[in-house]
């Protein structure tokens, strides 16, 4: 049975995306109590609630256009700039895979100083990527 209603597609996905973080977790030995967060039109905030240090942003669309998941990534980077928490944005088109935008950071070595700079970058992954980043990212929070 389709899903109609975009309403009823979010819903849906964010079901989708419970169940697969959860299995990620799961498979490093963390249990996440995961749910959706229904106060979410009323007060903002993420989609899911549970992630630790995580806004999670959830997508299921029809179309999805560079500009659309820009806005998006915007829509959840304002959300983590009040909460102090960690931007994700999980996304997908219908009949095709998730994929997923993070900010995280990257360390550069520093020759003249022999110190580690870092910086922070958002970065675009395909599920693969995905799932080793979060796993780390519940592993280490």
């Amino acid at each position: 049975m389709a899903i109609k209603s975009p309403q009823g597609k979010g819903k849906g996905g964010e079901y989708e995306v419970i169940a697969l973080l959860g299995i990620w977790a799961r498979e490093v030995g963390v249990t996440l109590t995961l749910e959706r967060n229904l106060e979410q039109v009323r007060y903002g905030g993420a989609d899911i609630n549970g992630v630790p240090g995580m806004e999670v942003e959830v997508k299921r669309v029809e179309t999805a256009t560079p500009a659309a998941v820009d806005q998006w990534w915007a829509q959840v980077c304002r959300a983590s700039a009040k909460s102090g928490k960690t931007p994700f944005l999980i996304h997908r088109q219908n009949r095709r895979e998730w994929r997923v935008r993070v900010r995280t950071t990257v360390a550069l070595h520093n020759d003249l100083t022999t110190a580690w700079d870092l910086f922070p970058v958002d970065a675009d992954l395909d599920l693969r990527q995905a799932k080793k980043w979060f796993q780390r990212h519940v592993q280490i929070f």
